[in-house]
């Protein structure tokens, strides 16, 4: 089983107001999750005393990390993160089109530890207008190209599941929503009514269960996809 995990940490501030790394890290650290892609990391804001949140939720989980910046407000940065059982092999820092808030695709080569195999796991976070998702979306198609490798994408979206940007990378990769059936909302986390995170797989990857995670240390809920 290769066990997959999504989350928009919010800056690690809960629906509550309160800010706290460490709830973030408790509601992910049962998990044992293989890859877990986060948005919206924060590096040395004030609110949160200065902490490189990526650097501690490693520790914190025991797991590797790598972060991409895709923001960046004088000193403090925010961006993409993936933490991971196994070791990142290749890993590419991709920035998407938009007029709006900077974003981007962090790609990671990770390990499948049950067979060795390797997953080509990308970790976003569009924007908040149609048509910027929709450039932000050709553009993903483009990096994802025609890769024989299995392949993962995971992220907040910012659209529902009939979003015409998410249709459009669906049908022009091949990649499959493994919650399509499912109908789980993960936004806002107080009484949730759209599901606005995703993670997205290769045909070949088949889903063996999808869940959300309720919690109070972030605006989203997590979202988590077995695959076989």
């Amino acid at each position: 089983m290769f066990r997959v995990v999504t989350y928009n940490i919010h800056g690690g501030v809960g629906s509550d107001g309160r800010r706290s790394l460490e709830r973030i890290a408790q509601t992910l650290g049962g998990l044992s999750a293989d890859a877990v892609g986060v948005q919206e990391a924060h590096r040395r804001w004030p609110t949160s005393d200065r902490t490189d949140q990526p650097a501690a939720l490693s520790e914190f989980l025991g797991r590797d990390y790598v972060f991409q910046q895709t923001a960046v407000y004088g000193y403090r940065t925010e961006g993409l993160a993936f933490f991971s059982r196994q070791p990142c092999g290749s890993v590419l820092h991709h920035a998407l089109p938009g007029e709006g808030e900077p974003r981007g695709a962090l790609e990671a080569i990770i390990a499948r530890p049950d067979q060795g195999q390797r997953v080509r796991c990308f970790t976003t976070h569009w924007g908040l207008r149609p048509q910027e998702r929709r450039t932000q979306a050709i553009e993903l198609v483009r990096l994802i190209g025609a890769s024989g490798e299995p392949t993962i994408v995971c992220g907040d979206l910012n659209e529902g599941p009939e979003g015409e940007a998410l249709r459009l990378l669906l049908a022009r990769t091949g990649l499959k929503d493994a919650g399509e059936h499912h109908g789980l909302p993960t936004f806002p986390a107080v009484d949730p009514t759209a599901r606005i995170d995703y993670i997205l797989a290769s045909p070949g990857l088949r889903v063996r269960a999808v869940e959300t995670i309720g919690s109070q240390a972030s605006d989203h809920l997590v979202f988590v996809a077995d695959f076989e």
